[in-house]
């Protein structure tokens, strides 16, 4: 018997972010092997919907669940368990700390295990392969990113919440990523406020305006929205 997609799903979802509503009312969803661009301006609240499905912050109301299964109370470290990994907007890297040490940060469970674990990364982003050895303080923004996101996926995540990699990463490079990641079979949930190359990259789209879903689809639909320039750039409120 062939086994179910894992799927995850946001069910009207609040969050409250200094005594703003940033996210409101707002349904989701993302199956395994699917790859769903989140678009909108830089107020729309993605990140903050994101670090909520990565359990960084608490909806005030409704719910997140994996395959029908509540998330609420689980923190990062449990949802990172449950194949859930998130690279921020911001990598969280260390001085001092090479390119090695790292993705082991991002590992689970056991040294032989992170190895492997490591080859994959590294198939998956050769930019990094005979680097290893490299500071993080002497990279460049776009291999710095690339780090944050090989962390992220040294845990073998079947869904990664990626925000805003266009900030660091050029078009090219944001495509081998996504094509790779792909081809492994990895879900992404892709949040960005360039719309291209995301719509070319994802198979479904929605935009999000100041906290909400005003149009979902196919890329190709969300693509013909007259709303999506507008959106994207932050003219465009509710």
């Amino acid at each position: 018997m062939a086994m179910s997609r894992r799927q995850l799903s946001v069910e009207g979802v609040d969050v409250v972010v200094d005594g703003a509503w940033t996210v409101r009312e707002l349904f989701l969803g993302i199956d395994e092997g699917q790859a769903l661009a989140l678009l909108g301006g830089p107020a729309a609240g993605k990140s903050t919907l994101l670090e909520a499905i990565a359990g960084r912050r608490a909806p005030s109301r409704g719910d997140i669940r994996l395959d029908g299964r509540s998330l609420a109370g689980r923190g990062p470290a449990a949802l990172l368990e449950l194949g859930i990994a998130h690279a921020g907007q911001r990598p969280a890297l260390f001085p001092g700390l090479d390119i090695g040490q790292h993705l082991r940060l991002g590992h689970l469970t056991s040294r032989s295990q992170a190895r492997a674990a490591q080859a994959r990364v590294l198939r998956l982003i050769p930019e990094l392969a005979g680097r290893l050895g490299q500071k993080v303080e002497e990279l460049d923004r776009g291999r710095a990113r690339l780090v944050d996101v090989g962390r992220a996926l040294m845990s073998a995540p079947w869904l990664l919440l990626l925000d805003e990699p266009s900030l660091d990463l050029d078009g090219e490079r944001l495509e081998r990523l996504a094509r790779a990641l792909a081809e492994e079979g990895i879900a992404v949930l892709l949040a960005e406020r360039y719309p291209y190359p995301a719509l070319r990259l994802a198979e479904r789209a929605c935009l999000m305006v100041s906290g909400r879903i005003v149009a979902e689809g196919s890329a190709a639909e969300v693509a013909g929205d007259s709303r999506l320039v507008p959106a994207c750039t932050g003219e465009l409120s509710l």
